[in-house]
């Protein structure tokens, strides 16, 4: 097993350890309708997957910027908790790789599909309560933290199993070039997402939810 393989499972297994030890010790919510946080989840999962079919802009190697469709896995995470958030953002992310199955390494589909797209359902981090006046700046703060890490996750696959794509730039560079494009992507769900979440009626909505 050479260097570069026994980091890349090194950096995966960190990454699965983080979101597990966020999802633990970060996810605790009063107890909610169990049957509303399945509709809920079948709602948010056939609507993100319905979205990630609108492409505002495709890349050569994957990834693409959609019409918000990181935004149901946000506000489910937001709306039950991480911890079913969580596993929400994994159904997701293996419904987008059953959308185009194309992978190099089992390491790699971990790493591109249930851990980043499991890692979405961590915005609902910081959340409080549903009434509470500082609700946006913690969806927007929660957010923040779930697409940092499923950055790192694209990253980390980039840079061990596709290595550099342009000569003028190294592996390490180009992949943290390249999968930028997340920030774009989950920059147009939370623009919606704080349109949504500054609505009178959408709080009501979220307290009703979360009785």
């Amino acid at each position: 097993m050479s260097e570069n393989t026994v980091w890349l499972y090194a950096l995966t297994a960190f990454l699965v350890v983080l979101i597990v030890l966020l999802t633990v010790f970060c996810g605790k919510r009063p107890p909610c309708n169990r049957t509303k946080a399945v509709v809920y989840a079948a709602i948010m999962i056939a609507l993100s997957f319905g979205l990630s079919y609108v492409r505002l802009f495709s890349l050569p190697q994957g990834g693409s910027i959609t019409l918000a469709s990181l935004l149901p896995v946000l506000l489910y995470s937001y709306m039950f908790g991480i911890r079913k958030g969580v596993l929400v953002g994994v159904i997701c992310g293996i419904l987008n790789f059953i959308q185009a199955p194309w992978f190099l390494n089992p390491v790699q589909f971990l790493l591109d599909y249930p851990i980043a797209f499991g890692a979405m359902g961590l915005s609902g981090i910081f959340f409080r309560s549903a009434t509470e006046n500082k609700r946006i700046l913690r969806f927007l703060l929660g957010s923040v933290v779930a697409v940092s890490v499923r950055y790192i996750a694209h990253v980390v696959s980039g840079i061990f199993v596709y290595g550099s794509a342009d000569p003028s730039y190294g592996a390490v560079a180009w992949s943290f070039l390249y999968n930028a494009f997340v920030f774009a992507d989950c920059a147009v769900a939370l623009v919606v997402g704080c349109s949504l979440l500054a609505s009178k009626h959408i709080t009501g909505f979220l307290a009703d939810v979360n009785k």
